[in-house]
């Protein structure tokens, strides 16, 4: 191999290169109908977003609330170029078994609250609920005859697991209790998340992911972001 190449993620001139690092970017936001129904003509959206990611070692990581935009009218549409970069996922050395990877988007519209404290509130109950889910899958192992510690170890289907069961408490959380305790307008959460079959793993064969949609409905509003994944 010459020397000029490193292994980075794609195939070049027969080479394959391994992947480091894997971006999850916003390309835009559209505001498909403005939050506040018949009102809405008082006042445009102020639209912030926010949330969490979740790698395939069960690692969380919060992500601050961050301006969109502060005028949106029905039909608005913010374009990031380049891309905004939401999360970024250290993806360490090489491996050869699929991994998982989530983003929990909270999409906001602020009115007078204090959003980073909403997101800091469901950021912490995530975590608080993927520690008490791995406490578990320890425990009936353990009692299964397994070994405490391979519990603990990174397992590929472990974030999948996981995940499928802390979601809709996530879900039902931001929606029992974070909406009514700030005053600002949170959506309800969405997810995303992308699985990756070893360090050479592409999407077709190309670096980035096709462009994805999730739609947020709420307040009588609608946005639809659209995002994919960049691996580096």
């Amino acid at each position: 191999m010459p020397k000029t190449w490193t292994r980075v993620g794609v195939h070049h001139n027969n080479y394959l290169i391994m992947s480091t690092k894997l971006n999850l970017r916003i390309h835009s936001v559209k505001c498909v109908d403005e939050t506040g129904g018949w009102a809405e003509r008082f006042g445009n959206d102020e639209i912030y977003l926010g949330g969490f990611t979740v790698d395939a070692g069960n690692r969380s990581q919060k992500i601050a609330a961050t301006s969109v935009y502060a005028d949106f009218d029905d039909g608005d549409i913010k374009k990031f170029n380049p891309p905004k970069v939401f999360a970024t996922y250290s993806l360490g050395p090489a491996f050869n078994k699929p991994r998982n990877y989530v983003a929990g988007f909270l999409l906001i519209e602020k009115d007078s609250g204090d959003m980073n404290t909403a997101v800091t509130a469901v950021y912490n109950a995530l975590r608080d609920q993927i520690a008490k889910k791995l406490r578990e899958r320890q425990s009936s192992t353990v009692l299964a005859g397994g070994s405490s510690s391979a519990v603990m170890a990174i397992d590929p289907a472990t974030l999948v697991a996981i995940w499928s069961v802390v979601k809709p408490i996530i879900y039902g959380y931001v929606k029992s209790k974070i909406e009514s305790w700030f005053g600002d307008e949170i959506f309800p959460l969405q997810d995303a998340s992308v699985t990756l079959l070893s360090s050479d793993h592409t999407f077709n064969g190309q670096k980035t992911s096709p462009i994805a949609m999730k739609e947020f409905r709420g307040h009588e509003g609608v946005y639809q972001l659209y995002y994919d994944w960049q691996l580096q």
